[in-house]
């Protein structure tokens, strides 16, 4: 009786057998809703081999036919995810990161209850995202961000009680955050960002206390943060930004999160004054509070944040009736990480300190415009050798322009338009070929425009209008055919002819030369800019001219022409 069992056994295929089949099968039918595989990835996924050899494919130690992983990522895939892949049950670890799967998440994914991570982010995947993978019970990372999943966030997600890592941002979710989620005791990211929620941050969140990284900007959410958010100590990445969020921060924010790295609450409604508190963060890197309402002085010892890289300030009413409120900025120089400050649109008053000539070498961005600051502009700006936009425009600032701006190797736009500058542009004004953007109009600035504006082979827009420049337009600039934005020379008091060179403007968009003095016929060659859509003259004669000139070429685009 024995044997004969023992020859049954060996005439029939094994139950393991059977279960490496249905591996190797599903596996198969996963291959065979790729519908291109352009770097022969799959290639390797044929008869000839054994599935652990197949790219992207991980067989367990003790059952050598079963798989444990499929990990497929950034293989520029395009096809769907097939629903034999909830066959594959002992599989622990899923991804098909940056790939261009789409369709559905098949329902059957839910049968794959060994699943520690489920990965398809940065994909184009639609629908809803299955309530069924409740029963995920052992998963520790869900990453479905930037897709196109929609419907609501599933009540059922609250049950993966070890689920560490969630990012379901950069999708079309809608509805409320659950409170089913504050059931994550182990949670530590919580990333919902860009998506369509709405409603307020459910209370019971702040029971995440292993938290690491919140994330819910780009939404409609309303209402404020709730306190016990400010206890979790473990918090080192706090965003909000661009929602309907309103109340202040909490004058402890400095003691109660010690870890904090990042916190962004820009674009809502949030108000009162910064704390001073702000200070002791000493990890924090990146502190962006732009277009709120907060008030009163900003904290004076920012220069204690020695990892800070980006202070953006901007668009509240931060300095309004407080004295000497740019002394903040003296102890910036202490921050050497320092890429962005903007304190744009507020009402700081005052001269710049001359401290600012010491901020960090690394420095990219610098913005202070609309504020009421008078005084010269710095020299010590020379020194900011990795700056790439200078804006200081709607202030009060007098003297000339400085000769250093046109040392500045990386600088790529500057803005110093309404102001009260006075004197000559420099001459060295583009020995930065990287500009694309300037802005001195609305000033007081006199004397010719340069000829080394010529040299600005990356030019895009200049506006020098509304200024007291004289003579003549150099066709150096005139013929600049990077120019495509836009040039802006009206309202000054510049002469002699349009330069024929102007019909290098090709592409340009808008021309504006009016309220000048100029004299002498429209260049034929006008008619080469085939791409205005506005052009201001104040020439006699000119709406004539310009029909003329622009018949019969192929601006298909109506211009608006503006005879001053």
């Amino acid at each position: 009786m024995l044997f004969i069992c023992f020859s049954f056994w060996n005439i029939l295929p094994t139950s393991q057998s059977i279960i490496a089949e249905t591996d190797r099968s599903a596996l198969l039918s996963f291959k065979d809703k790729i519908t291109d595989d352009p770097l022969g990835v799959l290639n390797s996924w044929n008869a000839s081999s054994h599935c652990s050899n197949w790219t992207g494919i991980t067989c367990s130690r003790r059952h050598p036919s079963r798989v444990t992983s499929l990990i497929l990522e950034s293989m520029s895939l395009v096809g769907s995810i097939s629903p034999y892949i909830g066959n594959l049950s002992f599989l622990r670890l899923l991804s098909l990161y940056d790939n261009q799967f789409s369709g559905e998440i098949p329902q059957e994914v839910a049968h794959l209850s060994r699943l520690q991570a489920f990965v398809v982010a940065n994909n184009t995947l639609t629908g809803k995202i299955p309530r069924n993978i409740s029963s995920w019970k052992n998963l520790g990372y869900l990453m479905m961000s930037n897709n196109g999943l929609a419907g609501v966030i599933p009540t059922e997600l609250g049950s993966l009680s070890k689920l560490q890592f969630m990012s379901l941002s950069l999708n079309h979710l809608k509805g409320t955050i659950p409170v089913s989620l504050s059931n994550l005791s182990v949670l530590a990211v919580f990333d919902l960002g860009l998506n369509n929620l709405h409603g307020h941050i459910p209370s019971e969140l702040g029971q995440l206390s292993r938290l690491k990284a919140f994330g819910v900007s780009l939404n409609h959410l309303s209402g404020t943060i709730p306190p016990q958010f400010f206890n979790i100590s473990s918090i080192t990445v706090f965003s909000v930004t661009d929602n309907k969020l309103h109340g202040s921060i909490p004058p402890y924010i400095g003691t109660t999160l010690p870890n904090l790295e990042i916190l962004l609450l820009g674009e809502n409604r949030f108000s009162g004054v910064l704390p001073n508190s702000i200070s002791n963060l000493s990890r924090l890197s990146r502190l962006d509070l732009v277009s709120n309402r907060f008030t009163g002085s900003v904290p004076p010892n920012l220069g204690n944040l020695k990892d800070l890289t980006i202070l953006n300030i901007a668009e509240n009413h931060l300095g309004r009736e407080e004295v000497d409120n740019l002394s903040f900025l003296n102890s910036l120089p202490n921050c050497s990480k320092l890429e962005i400050l903007s304190v744009s649109f507020n009402y700081f008053s005052g001269k710049l300190p001359d401290s600012v000539a010491n901020l960090s070498t690394e420095l990219t961005r610098l913005q202070v415009g609309y504020n009421n600051i008078f005084g010269q502009i710095p020299s010590g700006f020379g020194k900011l050798v990795n700056l790439n936009s200078l804006e200081m425009r709607g202030n009060q600032l007098n003297g000339s322009i400085p000769d250093f701006i046109g040392k500045l190797p990386r600088l790529i736009e500057i803005d110093l338009s309404y102001n009260q500058l006075s004197g000559k542009i420099p001459a060295n004004i583009c020995n930065s070929t990287r500009l694309d953007r300037i802005d001195f109009s609305i000033n007081r600035l006199q004397g010719g425009i340069p000829p080394n504006f010529g040299d600005c082979q990356n030019m895009i827009e200049l506006d020098l209008s509304q200024n007291q420049l004289t003579g003549a337009i150099p066709k150096e600039l005139i013929g600049l055919s990077s120019i495509t934005s836009g040039l802006e020379l009206s309202e000054n008091q510049l002469t002699g002819d349009l330069p024929s060179e102007v019909g290098n403007l090709e592409r340009i968009v808008w021309l504006y030369l009016s309220n000048n003095r100029l004299s002498g016929k429209l260049p034929d060659t006008l008619g080469k800019c085939i791409g205005l859509e506005g052009l201001s003259l104040d020439v006699d004669g000119a709406m004539d001219v310009v029909q003329a000139v622009f018949t019969g070429t192929d601006n298909t685009v109506p211009i608006k022409i503006f005879i001053g």
